[in-house]
């Protein structure tokens, strides 16, 4: 699994919208929908505010299966 799934279906499982989780991080909706569509990947800042949002490590936030 690549890091724009994991982002996604962390999200979907917490019952956020883009829009919510964007927020809760402090990015914008569209930084957000390109980090789950691959264009971009969050840099470190955004990655540990993810994984702690979503309650996973960063190492298995950002590992790449």
């Amino acid at each position: 699994m690549k890091i724009k799934d994991r982002v996604k279906e962390y999200r979907l499982k917490k019952g956020l919208t883009q829009v919510e989780m964007a927020n809760l991080i402090g990015i914008s909706q569209p930084a957000l929908s390109c980090y789950e569509s691959g264009e971009t990947k969050p840099d470190i800042v955004y990655a540990f505010k993810l994984a702690e949002l979503l309650g996973i490590s960063i190492e298995e936030l950002m590992k790449e299966e």
